[in-house]
Order: C-alpha cells, then structure tokens, then sequence
C-alpha cells in the first residue's frame, strides 16, 4: 500500500506528460543551445525500479541533451538546468499485467545566456514516460538490458523536453526577441527561495 501511494504521489507531484512521438528538427524563434548543467545526487528509485546510478543518468542525460538541442542554430542563447529527482527503469514482468513504467521526473529551468535572467521564478516540475516503440511497447524491460533502457529514456525525455519547449514558444513567446517575456533575476530567484 505504501508502494502504491509512493507512486501516485510521484505522478500528482510531477504530472505525467504526454508521449511525443515525434522527431522534430526544425527550428524555433531564437533558441541556440548555450550549456547544459545536470544535477541530483538524492535520486529516487521508483517502485520495482531497476538499478541506476545518479552520474549514469546525468551523464546519459547530458549526451541526450546535446544530440537534442545543439542542432539548432539560433541568435539568441539559452542554458538548460536539468535537477533529476526520481526515475524508474522497468524490470521484466507479465506485459499488460506487472512490467513498470520506465519514466524520469525532474526539475527543468531555462536561463537566457545574455542576460542571466530565467524563465519561469521556480523550475518546472516534469515527469516522462519513455517513448512507445517495438521494444517498449509492452514493458522496456522485457527487451532491453538496463543500459539499453537508460539510454533510451534519455534520448526520450531529450525529445520531449525539444516538444516542451517548443510549446513554450509557441504559448508564452519564448525564444522570440520580438516578444516581451517575464524573466527573473538571481535576485528575484533567490528572494523567492528564502522566502
């Protein structure tokens, strides 16, 4: 029962986003890729997670980042701060019956470089459920080694991370310098943190 409240918890806390399918590779308003940070030492391990350490995923994270994000060649400059909070890698199990989810929630701010002003006062809060293919449909335990799913549910939440902020120029005018957007200082961030 605690498990099960465990998990739920989680996925109220984040919220599940929806799969992207998608590969997209086109650009958007200004957006060029400046640096990536990734943290999270404390990371949690869901419920019937496979093992993981934190610097595999940070580190597998990172690469997916780079390959996602560094495409695009915008004016503008933008860092990404990813903060890993919990993850799970699903073991073999009974497909349709008992196979976890392999998902990542995490924490995402977006700085712009130019100025040193970020998006959003308080980092969004973001779960990702690992892309559906042949291999994943029915548990990603089931046909992939540990590192194999690793390295795809990076490369998926880079994917949807790419959708997110795409939705984020398209709703709020991000990445657009035609636009006027609410950025925050260190000073904002860090007054609303002591408070």
């Amino acid at each position: 029962m605690r498990i099960l409240a465990g998990l739920l918890l989680s996925l109220t806390l984040f919220g599940c986003s929806k799969l992207n399918l998608e590969r997209p590779s086109d650009p958007f308003g200004d957006f060029r890729l400046g640096q990536v940070a990734i943290y999270g030492e404390d990371i949690t391990k869901g419920p019937f997670s496979r093992e993981a350490s934190a610097d595999e995923i940070k580190g597998a994270l990172y690469i997916a980042l780079q390959q996602q994000l560094g495409q695009y060649s915008g004016t503008g400059e933008y860092h990404i701060v990813v903060i890993v909070d919990a993850y799970t890698l699903g073991r073999p199990g009974i497909p349709l019956v008992f196979s976890p989810q392999t998902a990542l929630g995490f924490r995402l701010s977006v700085w712009d470089a130019t100025t040193m002003t970020r998006y959003d006062l308080t980092p969004e809060k973001l779960l990702f459920l690992e892309n559906a293919t042949a291999k994943t449909m029915f548990g990603s335990g089931l046909r992939q080694t540990r590192e194999e799913q690793i390295v795809s549910l990076t490369k998926s939440v880079a994917q949807q991370i790419d959708t997110w902020l795409r939705e984020q120029h398209e709703t709020k005018g991000w990445f657009d310098p035609n636009t006027k957007v609410q950025k925050y200082t260190v000073e904002q961030i860090e007054a609303e943190i002591a408070q």
